[in-house]
């Protein structure tokens, strides 16, 4: 089955023989090394400033969010979440659960929303929902006022670029535009920012800064699921390359191009990610029937969420097999066997 989701993402074999055949503890000399080597070419792909600590903490995307909100929040204060899809919005809940609902404000827009009593600031980078990359400008107004700003940068680092200054926290994972197995949340924090509370956030930290100094750690603070470590790091090298970004975006524009020739409502606007592309279907086709019957040609795509379910379909090209052009064009080719498969007979035996 070839994956073409949002995330966890296809992986190249490489990563897969890497996934199966890392060291076998994180605690010998070969693990403990292998960590320090990923944490160091981490930064470089990230293009991480000097003023940001980066470390990697098993689990989700979904679990490093809610831990580091855990440690993120000041205890009084207003927080506010730029909620403009699913994704902001589910971020938004995350902080409710930690600092309670009635400090909580969800905004579609940082426009015209005061920054004087605001502790921390949450945006997503693109909301997956649409595929839309989302202004973070104002950002800055509120780190100016003493706001902490944490931005989900999931699925655009390191493809798209961020401005760096705008944010405080940042995080994603090993399993979507890194091209890595789901496994590793990523995180970076300022180094003049103490965080609140959770131990375990900053254990992982404290173990990311002393290997990027390169101090030996005779006794790990923490322990790694490395083979994982040995999979991000296989797909780190292709990232490296500096026409990795440019390789993607043309795969979007081709992708979009012919999907728009071949009849397929998409979201194409000039804020469209390079990562993630949303299709709406006809009102007539059942996005389930539809989604299957690609599976039976062997191609995996995800649905939509919140407001979004229902109607439309979500494509990823985060990864290298994701943006191959061959792959792509068996792909649209899938999609409208899947449409024709799908779509009721009119009265004269055409499909509508």
């Amino acid at each position: 089955m070839f994956n073409y989701a949002t995330g966890p993402v296809e992986m190249t074999e490489a990563e897969v023989h890497a996934l199966g055949s890392g060291p076998p503890n994180s605690h010998m000399a070969d693990g403990q090394a292998l960590i320090a080597d990923t944490l160091r070419t981490l930064r470089q792909v990230l293009r991480v400033p000097d003023e940001f600590d980066l470390f990697m903490m098993p689990g989700s995307i979904r679990q490093a969010l809610d831990v580091v909100m855990s440690v993120a929040a000041e205890p009084t204060g207003e927080v506010v979440a730029l909620s403009t899809g699913y994704w902001g919005e589910f971020i938004a809940d995350l902080l409710r659960n930690h600092v309670g609902a009635q400090r909580v404000t969800s905004v579609t827009s940082l426009e015209g929303v005061g920054a004087e009593s605001v502790a921390l600031v949450t945006a997503v980078h693109m909301e997956t929902e649409t595929g839309q990359m989302q202004p973070l400008g104002e950002l800055a107004r509120f780190r100016s006022a003493g706001a902490r700003t944490l931005v989900d940068a999931a699925c655009t680092l390191p493809t798209h670029d961020l401005d760096y200054d705008l944010a405080d926290i940042i995080v994603l994972g090993s399993h979507k535009c890194l091209g890595g197995p789901a496994g590793l949340g990523i995180v970076l924090v300022r180094k003049d920012m103490p965080l609140i509370g959770d131990w375990t956030v900053e254990a992982y930290r404290a173990d990311g800064v002393a290997r990027a100094a390169g101090h030996s750690l005779p006794t790990p603070l923490v322990t790694y699921p490395i083979q994982v470590v040995a999979a991000l790091r296989s797909a780190i090298d292709r990232l490296l390359d500096p026409e990795a970004a440019q390789r993607r975006f043309a795969a979007a524009r081709h992708l979009r191009d012919e999907l728009s020739r071949r009849g397929f409502a998409v979201w194409a606007t000039e804020a469209a990610s390079s990562t993630v592309t949303r299709v709406d279907l006809a009102a007539e086709i059942d996005v389930d029937a539809f989604r299957s019957s690609l599976a039976a040609q062997g191609y995996f795509v995800i649905g939509n969420v919140g407001a979004s379910s229902g109607g439309s379909i979500r494509i990823g090209t985060m990864s290298d097999p994701q943006v191959d052009k061959g792959n792509l064009d068996r792909l649209l080719d899938a999609l409208e066997q899947a449409r024709a498969a799908t779509s009721p007979l009119d009265t004269e035996g055409a499909s509508t």
